[in-house]
């Protein structure tokens, strides 16, 4: 899973993911509003055939 934030990748441990909610760390930073927010989840899966 990634967030990029104002396009920018941002670390794992600035942000959590629980049950539909995005928790950001921002350290007194601050996200105005419009700012660009992506989440990105890729997930795979492999189905074998024999």
């Amino acid at each position: 899973m990634n967030l990029y934030i104002n396009g920018l990748l941002q670390q794992g441990q600035l942000y959590q993911v629980n049950n539909n909610i995005l928790t950001l760390q921002l350290n007194g930073d601050m996200v105005w509003a419009g700012t660009p927010i992506i989440l990105e989840v890729s997930s795979f899966s492999l189905k074998l055939a024999i």
